[in-house]
């Protein structure tokens, strides 16, 4: 049992069940978390930061400064393996970073990583280690992951915000919070179990096409696509019957394959819109992975629950096929 106070001098008669006294604990292990009766953190830190120097040390048996694994594998180790370790759960207790002696703490990992990656002599000052290499101090990316786990906490409406403590994190980073506003990707697991359009994954159609021989089925034949270059997206619907070109400018921080759901979901749209009944309609993507994501009988992302739910309706009066 644990009594979470900060008071110092607080006198509690501890409860009896069936004439035997509980007595109180410091702390209690809940998920992995060491939660301490001050919720200072203190524990959880400690114990989070000897374990990731724990595995430090034992990679350290590969590579030295002149021999071992080369630097870019000691870095890949450093940011896929012990950052994660570290940065647990982070969205509960990040503001204590805010304690300088939690800071040191934590800084420590981050000292014994860069100099395993660069071999430099001990004396060599962090800061300088860390603009050679261009990385953060362990402490900021602390709060960079909770501020992550909190946008996606917040698009999938399951965040809570709160004037003080760990869930303040959006409130003062209000730009952030103001982008959030926009909606993002990320939303409630949907489930769709019966889905009343066909999507085919076969490839027998790609090579068809790739031999000149492939040529349009009867009826409505739409075609979407979408790219990612140079910093840019964006995507684009076509259709020869009926005639219709539509170009879309997108975020450029969308993926490839967001880029593609995003110009079916247009396409969805614009076939709603014009309110056919009893037609065979069929889309066409050359992106196998938005196939598979619309395959799923489940997802968490918005714009694949989109295009299900416009593709459904869709169906409900047509037939339609996504290939």
């Amino acid at each position: 049992m644990v009594l979470f106070t900060g008071k110092r001098r607080l006198v509690v008669k501890p409860p009896t069940i069936y004439n035997t006294v509980l007595g109180f604990s410091e702390d209690v292990k809940y998920l992995g978390l060491w939660i301490d009766r001050r919720l200072s953190w203190k524990k959880h830190i400690n114990m989070q930061t000897s374990k990731v120097i724990g595995t430090c040390w034992a990679c350290n048996r590969m590579f030295g400064s002149t021999w071992g694994l080369r630097p870019k594998v000691v870095r890949w180790i450093y940011t896929a393996i012990m950052l994660p370790q570290l940065t647990y759960a982070a969205v509960a207790w990040w503001p204590a970073m805010y304690k300088a002696c939690h800071r040191k703490t934590v800084d420590r990992l981050g000292r014994l990583a860069l100099l395993g990656i660069t071999g430099a002599l001990k004396t060599t000052p962090p800061s300088a280690l860390e603009a050679l290499l261009f990385m953060q101090p362990p402490h900021l990316i602390i709060r960079d992951v909770a501020l992550s786990t909190a946008a996606r906490l917040q698009l999938t409406g399951t965040w809570r915000e709160a004037r003080k403590g760990h869930a303040s994190l959006l409130t003062e980073e209000r730009v952030l919070l103001g982008s959030l506003s926009n909606g993002g990707d990320a939303y409630k697991t949907e489930c769709h179990p019966h889905k009343r359009f066909k999507v085919n994954l076969s490839t027998a159609d790609t090579h068809a096409w790739a031999a000149s021989k492939w040529s349009p089925p009867h009826g409505l034949v739409w075609y979407t696509d979408g790219s990612k270059m140079c910093g840019r997206a964006g995507a684009g619907v076509w259709s020869d019957r009926p005639s219709v070109e539509k170009a879309l400018g997108l975020d450029p921080h969308a993926t490839p394959a967001q880029t593609e759901l995003a110009a079916w979901r247009a396409c969805a749209r614009i076939i709603l819109a014009r309110q056919h009944k009893g037609k065979a309609i069929h889309t066409y993507s050359d992106s196998r992975q938005a196939l598979r994501a619309l395959l799923k009988h489940e997802s968490g992302s918005r714009l694949v629950n989109d295009c299900t739910e416009l593709m459904d309706g869709i169906a409900t009066c047509n037939k339609l096929k996504v290939s």
